[in-house]
């Protein structure tokens, strides 16, 4: 995509400084505008794109924090059973001795 971008950048720019030299030379005015005509539809596209990848982002985001929620609460329920645990090995370790 940005090598079509770059391509028609650099054509337009060719045919803007060939007309430039030659202002009387108006064959290339259709070509120019084609050329806008394609970056134009070019940028919509990019645009689209852009949309695009910014829902995807936003949803990705999401469902980023909803597995940090889920982590925190997996984190906290294991600190909970390492406590559970240390307080029968200290049963277990006082009847045994």
């Amino acid at each position: 995509m940005l090598l079509r971008i770059a391509r028609t950048a650099r054509y337009t720019r060719s045919f803007y400084s060939q007309t430039k030299k030659n202002e009387t030379d108006l064959h290339h005015y259709p070509t120019i505008i084609n050329t806008f005509r394609e970056i134009t539809r070019i940028e919509k596209e990019m645009v689209e794109m852009n949309d695009l990848l910014s829902k995807n982002i936003e949803s990705l985001e999401k469902e980023i924090a909803e597995m940090n929620d889920s982590l925190s609460k997996i984190e906290d329920d294991l600190i909970t059973l390492d406590q559970r645990l240390s307080i029968f090995e200290a049963k277990i370790l006082r009847d045994t001795y």
